[in-house]
């Protein structure tokens, strides 16, 4: 259950989705359910990603979910698909991935080694397969037998 809603947290503080790609996923998602969560329908209707985060974090609070240590790692992996598809620069990518170790933490980089690791090492590689997986896992039919206690009443 807490990893659907750890990794909304993750794609929303990322910006990997817009707040248009994320509506998108959850009016797929509520179109697949008899009776939908209303924290569901909240993120359908959310304005901005600022609005988006809040209700996962209102969501988390509400099932006692908690943050992995790993989070920070997760987050990197998707501002790197990010810079994979050209939607940031290496230098962006760099200041964002230095400001989610310090915020978060990781458990493959430090602020020092964020600066000048190339960003195609075998660790940053690990965090973009893990990230993949992640957005793979909130567009599979797993999700609905795994999450269906976050998702349905």
């Amino acid at each position: 259950m807490k990893k659907l809603i750890v990794i909304l947290f993750a794609v929303l503080d990322s910006n990997i989705w817009g707040s248009e790609q994320l509506v998108c996923w959850v009016d797929e998602v509520i179109s697949k359910l008899e009776r939908p969560k209303a924290w569901l329908a909240d993120l359908s209707v959310s304005d901005s990603t600022d609005d988006s985060l809040e209700v996962v974090r209102e969501t988390m609070r509400s099932y006692g979910v908690l943050l992995p240590e790993n989070i920070g790692d997760l987050i990197i992996g998707f501002i790197l698909i990010r810079l994979d598809k050209g939607e940031i620069t290496e230098e962006i990518a760099r200041t964002y991935i230095i400001d989610v170790v310090d915020a978060y933490g990781s458990d493959c980089v430090d602020v020092e080694n964020a600066v000048i690791l190339d960003l195609n090492d075998k660790i940053y590689l690990t965090n973009r397969r893990n990230a993949k997986l992640a957005i793979d896992y909130l567009t599979s039919e797993k999700l609905f037998e795994v999450e269906r206690e976050l998702l349905e009443d």
